[in-house]
């Protein structure tokens, strides 16, 4: 089998921000210019002590790096080769065009999985499907590996114990998107490029059933250029205790932003509290269940706060350079009506609802924020018993 060369596929073209969607099973990256969470990953062993790891970056220039690595070679020096995929072995190794058969595998699903339906989703063609190329023949496939502690190739053998060649057993790829049509990849037609937009899947895999499953979720970035950032202070909390979060505005130009007061809010029944709307630009709710950004519309509110209207007649917003503080104008004498930094926080350990004030029980909640301009975020925390 010819010797495995790390893959390194940059597709030019642009990609959305990532959303935060941090939880069990979600990796989460925030917009540019703010932090990131560590991926929370899914892992379901195999028949052998090994275990594939994945691990997905933003890596810049609208582009990310995944990473797949086998772990565990301390224990684990001379295997038999096996067929154990927990995932189609066809469909774990269109991250590139003439990638052998290897020990491990690659796959991006568009939607959310997990390990119980897995194998109805479909793996998206991550190579350049416009462009023909054609693939050395390779040899047979191996018989057994043997493993070096702290390596990341092993050396393959065939059945008569002849040595093969070293495997990698890591996957390094820089993308953006996925292919369809062209050379290889159905269904025919021309080769068209798709940024990822939406949810999606990551499977990391190797031939002796072991399986780790990872997902993200990419919406497009917000049309004002403003980073709408929200944090929770905690992952979990107790019944009776209280989940802080706070919310923010922030302007990443060096130069004054002016924005006109609007009303589009992307999601206007969800996040405007019991009282309706307010003057301020940012809103909250809380939602009983795991929600992500393309499927929050159809959750049922869980009121976390009051509301009320401060001042109204609000015509425009200026912030400052590379700053989260704002002057607001509108029907006030004089202006600016005040200058502060566009920043809300909350703590609270219940809901509003109708007019009865409930604790939460435990479970998973989803926090979303949005503003009045179209954009939200959404972060998930768990309550214990």
């Amino acid at each position: 089998m010819p010797r495995r060369r790390t893959v390194r596929l940059l597709v030019t073209a642009a990609i959305a921000a990532l959303l935060v969607a941090a939880s069990v099973g979600y990796f989460a990256v925030q917009r540019a210019g703010s932090s990131s969470t560590t991926p929370s990953n899914v892992t379901l062993s195999g028949s052998a002590d090994l275990h594939p790891s994945l691990d997905i970056m933003a890596a810049g220039n609208g582009s990310y790096r995944i990473h797949v690595h086998e772990t565990g070679f301390a224990r684990v020096y001379n295997l038999v080769a096996a067929d154990q995929w927990f995932y189609p072995r066809e469909s774990l190794y269109l991250f590139s065009r003439c990638g052998p058969p290897l020990p491990i595998g690659l796959a991006i699903l568009q939607g959310h999985y997990g390990p119980n339906n897995l194998s109805e989703g479909k793996a998206l063609t991550l190579y350049d499907t416009g462009v023909a190329y054609s693939c050395p023949t390779s040899v047979g496939p191996a018989a057994r590996y043997l493993f070096s502690p702290s390596s990341n190739s092993t050396e393959a053998f065939d059945s008569n114990g002849v040595p093969m060649s070293n495997q990698s057993m890591t996957i390094d790829l820089l993308t953006s998107g996925y292919w369809t049509g062209g050379y290889g990849a159905g269904p025919p037609g021309p080769a068209q490029f798709h940024p990822f937009v939406g949810t999606f899947t990551g499977v990391a895999a190797d031939e002796w059933g072991a399986v780790t499953i990872s997902h993200f979720t990419v919406i497009p970035p917000s049309t004002t250029g403003l980073i709408l950032n929200l944090s929770l202070n905690a992952s979990s909390i107790r019944v009776g205790h209280e989940i802080a979060f706070t919310a923010s505005l922030f302007n990443p130009r060096t130069t004054a932003y002016n924005i006109s007061s609007a009303s589009n809010w992307a999601l206007p029944y969800l996040v405007i509290g019991p009282c309706g709307p307010t003057d301020s630009p940012i809103a909250f709710a809380v939602v009983q269940g795991f929600y992500t950004p393309l499927n929050i519309s159809y959750a049922r509110v869980q009121y976390g706060i009051g509301c009320s209207t401060l001042m109204g007649g609000i015509r425009f917003y200026l912030f400052q350079p590379v700053s989260n503080v704002v002057s607001v104008f509108g029907s006030c004498s004089p202006n600016p009506c005040f200058t502060k930094p566009m920043v809300s926080s909350r703590s609270l350990n219940g809901y509003w609802s109708g007019n009865q004030y409930l604790s939460f029980t435990p479970g998973v909640y989803t926090v979303v924020v949005a503003d009045e301009w179209g954009d939200f975020q959404v972060a998930h925390f768990t309550v214990q018993g």
